[in-house]
């Protein structure tokens, strides 16, 4: 019922940052769904390192975003979008480190929905370059873009050799955080 109704409505979107590449990865993904909305972005603070590391670091960034972008304003729908690196150790291996993003979506009556990107493993090397120079201020995207080239905010597409973008990770969650909105 929800759903139905939801598309008769333009829905009021509000995304924690004022990144273009945030606000074109919910756009797309709310054409795909066929969403109408014309989303906007509002600079809103993370509260975390510009490197966030650890799922935990990376949520609470998303989640003050979201929170910011909704800014008890009625009737509007605030998204949080966060990337950071995840370490996992795999047993009698060194540890691989994957950038993901957090996305948080908190609807009109403060509910929140929550889904993660697809990784892309980060080499090490990177990592704890940036880590040597201070995560509160350092990312490993600058430090990718420093060394290969490219772009600081799509170290993916570096990493990837052009073959899978920030851009596409991003719309990928997102059209999965949409679509348990519109479900509910």
């Amino acid at each position: 019922m929800y759903s139905t109704l939801f598309k008769s409505v333009i829905m009021k979107i509000r995304v924690g940052s004022g990144n273009s590449d945030k606000i074109r990865a919910v756009q797309e993904a709310c054409t795909i769904l066929d969403i109408p909305t014309i989303p906007f972005g509002i600079d809103v603070s993370s509260e975390v390192n510009s490197q966030p590391v650890g799922f935990n670091e990376i949520y609470t960034g998303a989640f003050n975003r979201a929170l910011g972008a909704r800014s008890n304003s009625s009737g509007v729908i605030g998204i949080g979008i966060e990337n950071g690196i995840v370490a996992l150790q795999r047993p009698g291996a060194s540890i691989e480190y994957f950038d993901t993003a957090v996305i948080v979506i908190i609807n009109e009556q403060g509910e929140d929905f929550v889904t993660t990107s697809p990784g892309i493993r980060f080499p090490a090397y990177y990592v704890e370059k940036a880590q040597q120079a201070g995560f509160e201020t350092t990312t490993v995207g600058s430090i990718i873009a420093e060394e290969l080239g490219g772009s600081t905010s799509d170290p993916h597409s570096t990493i990837t050799n052009g073959t899978v973008s920030r851009h596409q990770t991003l719309v990928t969650a997102l059209v999965v955080a949409l679509r348990q909105l519109i479900k509910k």
